[in-house]
């Protein structure tokens, strides 16, 4: 017979991942403490380090958005000012 899975909800994972990251604690101390194969806390750590870096580079992403389409914008009122005064230099 095959052994029982542990479930873990996503909270604990993401509170045994933090402490994998601090680094304080090895992964065999990390694995015993709670009943966690070293290998996936390896797993755990590697997938935290990724949504840390999409976190703060999707942020970084959507700041240039804003700032992109704020130039847009600014263009665009350029443009239609240039065309009113162009207009109301002929009359």
């Amino acid at each position: 017979m095959g052994d029982i899975r542990k479930h873990i909800s996503p909270e604990q994972k993401a509170k045994i991942t933090v402490e994998v990251l601090s680094g304080q604690k090895t992964f065999a101390q990390l694995s015993s403490e709670h009943g966690v194969h070293p290998s996936q806390l390896s797993k755990w750590k590697q997938q935290g380090q990724l949504a840390l870096i999409d976190t703060f580079s999707s942020r970084a992403q959507s700041r240039a958005k804003k700032e992109e389409k704020g130039s847009e914008e600014m263009k665009k009122i350029i443009g239609e000012l240039t065309l009113e005064n162009s207009y109301l230099k002929k009359n």
